[in-house]
């Protein structure tokens, strides 16, 4: 957030230039906006938050908006329908400070984010968007307006997943120099603070799954396994390891985290094509019983999976 926060100050508007998150997936870059754009409320009246997630499948007129049809006392019309980058624009034009987030950027298909560039060229120090807005029957014709938003009140943030697997295609040249890079490292201890305080999880069972993330982080940058542990596993685990911990009385939080991942043994390699190889599985257990181990736990990995594999049938 602080990192977020000093691009912002930096970011010359005049010339169209704006902040991108860049990192592993899950590390939380979405959460860095969120929290700015949580003080922004706190602090501005009216603030608004507005975010769109890119895919290989995002168009122009989903982020900006679109003509769509109505029915209007048994008559077929047409009527404008805002996206949320219509929306920002509007929020920011009304006076509000605005937030306009555009995550995984770098999924989207560069000619469908060409609209940015213009839209990032400011004029006497407004952006401006150009809208088609009022309803339209077979004999109208189309209405325009452009939308001013002062280039003070709208905040655009960008965010993308760092790697080639994430990339449908290399960002259009235009729109990389008005990027204004913020690398966001994985940093363990970081994390730890995040899933203690921010996720809700508590001292004890963050620092469990911290364990894990640092037994497993080397492996993962020297390629043995695909990624790291990230957030997101974090939370799609965290039920079946509470329930490991609710049925299995004076089992740790590293025991409950070890024996859960003793059952997902494919889950950190799921961006390779396939079975993991024996190797991949090898890495991966040792990796465990490493992150095991360092708790000085009285527990193996075979007990574990054992228990775990009880609970596990009990939630099914």
């Amino acid at each position: 957030l602080t990192k977020l926060k000093r691009a912002l100050q930096l970011a010359d508007k005049s010339e169209g230039r704006f902040p991108c998150l860049m990192g592993g997936s899950g590390i939380g870059k979405s959460k860095s906006v969120q929290q700015l754009a949580m003080e922004l409320q706190q602090s501005s009246k009216g603030a608004s938050f507005f975010s769109y997630g890119c895919s290989a499948h995002t168009t122009a007129s989903a982020v900006i908006g679109s003509i769509v049809p109505i029915v209007v006392e048994g008559a077929h019309r047409y009527m404008w329908s805002d996206g949320p980058a219509a929306r920002a624009f509007k929020s920011a034009a009304e006076g509000k400070k605005t937030i306009l987030f555009l995550d995984e950027l770098n999924r989207a298909d560069p000619s469908e984010m060409s609209w940015l560039i213009p839209l990032l060229t400011p004029h006497q120090g407004h952006y401006h968007l150009l809208l088609q807005e009022a309803e339209l029957d077979a004999s109208s014709s189309p209405v325009m307006r452009v939308i001013k938003a002062p280039i003070d009140n709208l905040l655009i943030v960008g965010a993308m997943n760092v790697g080639a697997k994430f990339d449908v295609a290399t960002l259009d040249q235009a729109l990389q120099s008005r990027i204004i890079p913020v690398y966001i490292p994985y940093r363990v201890a970081d994390l730890i603070s995040t899933m203690s305080f921010d996720m809700g999880l508590g001292e004890a069972m963050a620092r469990a799954w911290g364990a894990i993330m640092e037994a497993l982080e080397p492996a993962a940058r020297e390629g043995r396994i695909a990624r790291e542990i990230n957030l997101r596993d974090v939370a799609s685990y965290q039920r079946f390891v509470n329930e490991m911990l609710a049925q299995t009385p004076g089992l740790t939080p590293v025991e409950a985290v070890c024996a859960v991942m003793q059952l997902i043994p494919d889950f950190i390699e799921f961006d390779y094509q396939g079975t993991p190889n024996s190797e991949q599985h090898a890495v991966f257990t040792a990796s465990i019983d490493t992150a095991l181990s360092a708790s000085n736990s009285a527990k193996d990995l075979q007990e574990l999976k054992s228990l775990a594999e009880d609970v596990l049938d009990s939630m099914l």
